[in-house]
C-alpha cells in the first residue's frame, strides 16, 4: 500500500465489517414482516429516542459504542446531536482519551469554551474549542497561516510522525503566515504547539464521520425495530457464547421474549416473529449443517413433524446419529413433539433405529406392515412414552449449558432470587461496566474449577469462574482459605462471596475470594432479627395466634420483633422475649406474609 500512494494511484481500504451484515439483514426482516421499505440513508439524525439511547449507555451491538469505557463516557458526556458522536468515537483512542473529560465539561457548561484566537472559533466551535481531528489541523494551518491544502497536509503527516526537521521548517512558514494576517508570533507560536499536542493523535473526522453514522444507524434501528435488529445481531455472532448470553440478557431487559429451539419452527439463524425472537438450530452443539439441511427440507416438503418416530424416519440416517439427537433432546428443539425429555433419551436408541429400518424399507421398494395407520410411506403410529418422570430443574438446566453453552429457560440462580436480593447488591456486569475496583459480595454459580499450586512454597490455592445472569469473572481463592471454602467450590454450586473486584481493564479483571457461603440457607444463618411489620386493619381476630404457632413450629436461633401499626395513628414495637426464637426459613416467611400482607417480613442480619 505504501507503494501504491508514491505511485500516484488513489488507495482504498475495504473494511469487511459484520455491522454491515446485520443492518442488511435487520432491514430484510423489517421488509418480509413489516412490509415497509427501510432506506437508512434517509433517516433523520437527530432523532431523541437515539439519543437517549446513546446518553444513558444502552448501546450493546452498537457500533464502536458497546465497550463498557465507551459506555461509561456517553453517560457522561449525554450526546445530543450527530458531532457529538463523531468527536468521541475520534477521542475514545490511547492518546486523545485523556482529553474526553475536559471536552465533556465544556460541552455541559462547566467550563467556559475558549479560542486560542478568534480566527479558530470556526473550526473549533463543534468541539467547543479542543482540536480532535486531523482535518481541524490543516484548516487551522490553512486559515492562520495561509498554507495551501497539500502544505497544510505535509504539516499534518510531520505532525503525526513526529518528523522534527519538517516540523521545524514548517513552524517558521506558519509564524512568517501568521505574521502576514496581523497575528501575533506568540499567538502563532502557541498555536502551533497546540498543534502538535493534537496532530500526534488526531484522527481523520471522515473516518470518525463514517464509523458515527453506522452507529447512529444500528442505534436507530435498535430503537425503534428491536426485534428484527436483536434477532440479526444473534445470528451474526453464533458460536460466540459470551455475546449470546449478553444479547440474550439485553432481549430479556428490552421485554423480548427469547423462545427456545424447536424443530418445526426454528430456521438456521435466530428468526424475528410477532415480537419474539426463535433461537436458530446452527446455535445447537454438535449438529452440523448437513443434519440441519436435512431437518429443513423435509419439513418443508412434509409438513411438520408429529412424533420422535416419525422424526427419524424422514431425516436421512446418515445425517443423524445418537449424539445429533441427545443434542436435539437435550437443548428443548423436540418439545414441541409432545412429550418429556427424559422419555425422549429413554426411546433415543429404538427411534434411531426404527428410522434406519423404515429408509431401508423404503430404498428396497418395501411397505411397512402398520402403513395403513400413517400416510401410506411406511411410517407407523407414535407409540406410548414410558412413564418416567421429567428431568429436575437442575438436571435440565445443565443439559442447556451442555447444549447451547448457557441457560435458556431458567437459571440455577433462580431460586435463590429472594437471597440475592439480600444479600448481593451488584452484578458482575455492572462492577465491569464501572471499571474500578471494589469490595463486593457477588451470587453466582462455580464453574471451571482448578487448583494450583504457589511458586514458593508449593501451597494449594484455587482459580474457578464465577457466573451469574449477567456474566463470568475469574475468582482467585488463596492457600490461607482455600481448605475452609473447598467444599463449596464444586461445579454449579451456588455461592455468595465476599472479597475485592480488581479492574485493570475491559478484558482484564478478576475477583480475590475473602470468604465463600453457599446461598442455599444463607437467610437462617445470617440473620439476627426477623422482624414482622403488620398493620393493624389487615389483621383479623385469630392472626396473633397464628403468628404464635408459626413461631413455635420454626424454633431456630432467629429473634423476633413486631410492628403493629395504624395508618396515619400510632406504630407500636413489640420485642418478643428471648425464649422466643425461630429459623427464618423461606417457609416461615411465606406463611408469616400470608397472615400480614406481602412485604411484611424485614430480615436484619
Amino acid at each position: 500500500m505504501k507503494y501504491v500512494e508514491t505511485l500516484g494511484l488513489l488507495k482504498m481500504d475495504f473494511l469487511a465489517l459484520t455491522t454491515l451484515t446485520v443492518i442488511d439483514h435487520t432491514i430484510k426482516r423489517i421488509k418480509a414482516e413489516k412490509g415497509i421499505e427501510l432506506d437508512l440513508s434517509s433517516i433523520p439524525l437527530d432523532d431523541p429516542q437515539v439519543y437517549a439511547l446513546f446518553s444513558e449507555g444502552r448501546t450493546n451491538g452498537i457500533f464502536q459504542f458497546e465497550s463498557n469505557g465507551m459506555k461509561a463516557e456517553l453517560r457522561r458526556l449525554k450526546p445530543e446531536r450527530f458531532e457529538d458522536l463523531i468527536a468521541l468515537n475520534a477521542l475514545y483512542r490511547p492518546g486523545p482519551k485523556d482529553m474526553i473529560p475536559e471536552f465533556v465539561k465544556r460541552k455541559q457548561g462547566l467550563i467556559k469554551v475558549r479560542y486560542p484566537h478568534p480566527i479558530l472559533e470556526e473550526i473549533l466551535k463543534e468541539t467547543y474549542g479542543v482540536i480532535v481531528y486531523q482535518e481541524q489541523v490543516m484548516q487551522i494551518a490553512s486559515k492562520m497561516a495561509g498554507f495551501s491544502l497539500g502544505q497544510a497536509d505535509i504539516l499534518r503527516k510531520a505532525m503525526g510522525k513526529k518528523d522534527a526537521a519538517v516540523m521545524e521548517s514548517m513552524s517558521d512558514r506558519f509564524v512568517e503566515g501568521a505574521r502576514r494576517r496581523k497575528i501575533p508570533e506568540k499567538t502563532a507560536r502557541e498555536v502551533f504547539k497546540l498543534m502538535q499536542q493534537f496532530a500526534q493523535y488526531g484522527f481523520n473526522k471522515s473516518h470518525s464521520t463514517a464509523y458515527a453514522l453506522l452507529a447512529y444507524q444500528t442505534a436507530y434501528l435498535k430503537v425503534h425495530y428491536p426485534v428484527q435488529f436483536m434477532a440479526s445481531l444473534l445470528s451474526s455472532e453464533v458460536g460466540n457464547t459470551d455475546k449470546i448470553v449478553m444479547y440474550i440478557a439485553e432481549c430479556k431487559e428490552m421485554g423480548i421474549p427469547i423462545l427456545p429451539p424447536d424443530v418445526n419452527e426454528s430456521g438456521l439463524d435466530f428468526q424475528s416473529s410477532g415480537g419474539a425472537i426463535r433461537f436458530g438450530l446452527l446455535a445447537i452443539r454438535n449438529l452440523g449443517e448437513a443434519a440441519l439441511s436435512s431437518i429443513l427440507q423435509s419439513r418443508q416438503q412434509k409438513g411438520r413433524f408429529r412424533h420422535l418416530f416419525q422424526f427419524c424416519e424422514e431425516i436421512d440416517s446418515r445425517m443423524l446419529n445418537k449424539r445429533t439427537l441427545e443434542s436435539l433432546i437435550k437443548s428443548g428443539a423436540l418439545d414441541s413433539l409432545g412429550w418429556r425429555r427424559s422419555q425422549y433419551m429413554e426411546l433415543i436408541d429404538a427411534a434411531i433405529e426404527h428410522g434406519q429400518k423404515i429408509r431401508r424399507d423404503r430404498e428396497s421398494g418395501q411397505k411397512g406392515l402398520f402403513a395403513a395407520f400413517d400416510d401410506g410411506r411406511g411410517s407407523i403410529m407414535a407409540p406410548e412414552p414410558p412413564d418416567i418422570p421429567e428431568w429436575s430443574i437442575e438436571q435440565r438446566l445443565a443439559y442447556e449449558k451442555e447444549t447451547l453453552g448457557f441457560y435458556l429457560s431458567g437459571h440455577p440462580l433462580d431460586r435463590f432470587s429472594e437471597e440475592i436480593s439480600r444479600f448481593s447488591k451488584t452484578s458482575i456486569a455492572e462492577l465491569i461496566s464501572e471499571g474500578k475496583d471494589a469490595e463486593c459480595k457477588i451470587a453466582g454459580i462455580v464453574t471451571d474449577f482448578r487448583t494450583r499450586r504457589t511458586k514458593k512454597n508449593g501451597e494449594l490455592m484455587a482459580v474457578f469462574n464465577l457466573e451469574d445472569r449477567t456474566g463470568t469473572v475469574e475468582t482467585v481463592v488463596f492457600p490461607g482459605s482455600f481448605a475452609k471454602f473447598q467444599p463449596y467450590m464444586a461445579a454449579e454450586f451456588p455461592v455468595l462471596v465476599s472479597g475485592r473486584f480488581e479492574f485493570e481493564n475491559e478484558t482484564s479483571y478478576k475477583f480475590i475470594a475473602s470468604d465463600i457461603e453457599p446461598l442455599a440457607g444463607i437467610a437462617e444463618r445470617n440473620a439476627k432479627i426477623l422482624r414482622v411489620r403488620a398493620c393493624i386493619s389487615n389483621l383479623g381476630p385469630s392472626s396473633a395466634a397464628q403468628l404464635h404457632r408459626l413461631f413455635q413450629n420454626h424454633p431456630g436461633n432467629t429473634g423476633v420483633e413486631v410492628e403493629l401499626y395504624h395508618p396515619h395513628d400510632f406504630r407500636v414495637n413489640i420485642q418478643c422475649a428471648d425464649f422466643v426464637k425461630v429459623k427464618s426459613s423461606p417457609e416461615l416467611i411465606r406463611e408469616i406474609e400470608s397472615i400480614c400482607g406481602p412485604g411484611s417480613v424485614i430480615m436484619i442480619s
